[in-house]
């Protein structure tokens, strides 16, 4: 059998740990959480950049680059005029011509001579056609634009001298384009070439502005960007293209249909990094123990003990009756050496009054519906968000506490639905623009839910920020609105549902996201025919009292 070894020392900043990726991961589910879209997330929060708390670093977003790109632009901008590159050009144009009347003369010399020795005919309509080449160049316009119109249909003697003629209307097209598409207001200026270099870094300012606009990291030139920003940009580029790899390497998403996807195993730590983040803030001691009737199957507690009394399973904690055994020999007999039991002296016996027994925590199996409003209000001001969060917290400390425990998820608006973990991960807009509140329609399912469970404690968890604005009567849908702050046929139907609930000896808790008067008034009458309980709580402290009023029903007994 291989046997391993595992040896730890303290982490002095060398090793290789991969915090980084999870602060960025952590940011991302967070983001996810009010997204509902890996991709929207993704963008967010590389628009946005993170802080790493660790080493108090901040990784650039995409947005912050985009100013920083900006910026660099407006200086060039600000900084040259391209007042001189028309006589610049004319300048230019003028060394072409020079050369080409240079080739004519020499072309007309060779045709004199020729005519001179032969007389011919050729030779004579040469010279005259030379000769009309050079009074045409020699009356080029000192308008830039009409002189390059007219040497454009002119027949080059020079090869050379076309060459460049060429080159230079490439380079008079790339001026013109750089003139016409930026407004230079600067003092200093341009000469053809500093004009050229600037085109150049213009183009590739502008390529890299465009692909970050687009969020479109992968088409991002890292070597310009570092060129224009630094090293430090390259690599924070780098790094959010290394966290997707993280993301699809680690099993977080995936890709379906061209799309980027949360996996079952995101979906888990999403859930984990909300309870984390509710149970941060409550105090430690904001959950303590509470007594109970003996009900409900026991875990036996490894870490805790106390004196066995009769009647009680024999789970001794093993170290503790030991030791109580050694106390009361010693105390009895004298102290005790190695080796005495061989030589007749007292051996360690044990007696009834040393047994230490585990405690045992007793918990009854619960099923719970947690009934989310999500009408169109609820996602204003952070509401669902703060409520959606909730849910997952619960769902995953359900299944990784008290997975015996059923809990299932109902979304309502004017119609209400049973969701699932990932519908409601997904969720981000609420189920359509849908404003109106049908609690009588979730409470009718939630019942139907919790049918099956009667040996369990059963209750409805109800989040909402409204009144009811609907409900079903005879199979028929009504909406209605509020008359005077009230629905009064929504409210009365809702009300006769909850009464139906509490003869099923279901408990309903509701959390209110708003202090409106009648939605209070209303939540009043509900609690004082069901008994259950109502709080009226901020979004941000919604988890704190759920998850508490939910483990104060898992409670401990020691016996």
């Amino acid at each position: 059998m291989k046997r391993y070894i595992y040896r730890y020392s303290r982490w002095d900043g060398s090793q290789d740990v991969d915090l980084e990726h999870k602060a960025m991961l952590d940011d991302f589910l967070e983001r996810f959480i009010h997204t509902g879209d890996v991709s929207e997330a993704l963008e967010w929060m590389m628009r946005e950049g993170i802080r790493f708390d660790l080493k108090n670093q901040r990784l650039e977003g995409l947005d912050r680059l985009l100013g920083k790109l900006a910026q660099r632009r407006s200086r060039m901008l600000n900084r040259f005029n391209t007042t001189g590159l028309v006589n610049e050009l004319l300048k230019r144009l003028q060394e072409i011509v020079n050369k080409e009347l240079a080739a004519i003369e020499g072309e007309e010399q060779a045709a004199a001579l020729d005519y001179s020795m032969t007389g011919s005919e050729a030779s004579r309509q040469r010279m005259q056609e030379l000769f009309e080449r050079e009074s045409r160049l020699r009356g080029i316009p000192s308008n830039l634009g009409q002189a390059v119109s007219q040497l454009k249909g002119h027949p080059f003697t020079s090869p050379e001298a076309e060459r460049e003629f060429q080159e230079f209307l490439e380079m008079m097209q790339t001026l013109s384009e750089l003139a016409a598409g930026n407004f230079f207001r600067g003092d200093q200026p341009l000469s053809i070439e500093q004009a050229l270099q600037i085109e150049e870094e213009l183009k590739r300012l502008d390529d890299l502005i465009r692909a970050i606009e687009r969020g479109d990291i992968q088409g991002i030139n890292l070597d310009d960007l570092a060129r224009f920003l630094g090293e430090e940009a390259r690599k924070g580029i780098e790094q959010f293209l290394q966290f997707m790899e993280f993301l699809k390497e680690s099993g977080f998403v995936a890709e379906q249909d061209g799309d980027l996807t949360l996996t079952p195993k995101a979906m888990q730590t999403i859930g984990q990094k909300a309870l984390r983040d509710i149970f941060s803030l409550i105090s430690p001691g904001g959950m303590g123990p509470h007594e109970s009737a003996r009900t409900g199957p026991g875990t036996p507690l490894p870490d805790q003990s106390r004196e066995w009394r009769f009647g009680d399973p024999l789970e001794l904690h093993l170290p503790r009756t030991l030791f109580n055994a050694l106390k009361r020999t010693c105390a009895e007999k004298g102290p005790l050496f190695p080796g005495q039991a061989r030589k007749g002296r007292p051996a360690l016996r044990l007696a009834p009054e040393d047994f230490e027994v585990l405690d045992v925590e007793f918990q009854s199996n619960s099923a719970t519906v947690l009934m989310l409003d999500m009408s169109l209000s609820m996602f204003q001001g952070g509401r669902f968000t703060a409520a959606k969060k909730v849910a997952l917290a619960l769902d995953h400390l359900i299944r990784s506490r008290f997975p015996k425990d059923y809990f299932y998820l109902v979304g309502f608006a004017t119609r209400a639905r049973k969701l699932s973990r990932r519908e409601l991960i997904e969720a981000s807009g609420g189920l359509g623009e849908d404003v109106f509140t049908n609690i009588q329609d979730a409470l009718q399912l939630a019942d139907r839910l919790l049918a099956p469970h009667r040996q369990c404690t059963r209750q409805i968890i109800l989040i909402t920020d409204g009144q009811p604005t609907a409900f079903t009567k005879a199979g028929r849908l009504y909406i209605e609105w509020p008359y005077f702050g009230i629905s009064p046929n929504a409210s009365h139907e809702t009300l006769k549902e909850v009464r139906r609930t509490s003869r099923q000896s279901i408990t309903i808790n509701t959390f209110m996201l708003d202090r409106d008067p009648p939605l209070v008034r209303f939540v009043e009458e509900m609690t004082h025919i069901n008994k259950g309980r109502a709080f009226f709580t901020a979004p941000d402290q919604l988890g704190r009292y759920i998850l508490l009023d939910y483990l104060a029903k898992k409670k401990r007994a020691v016996h």
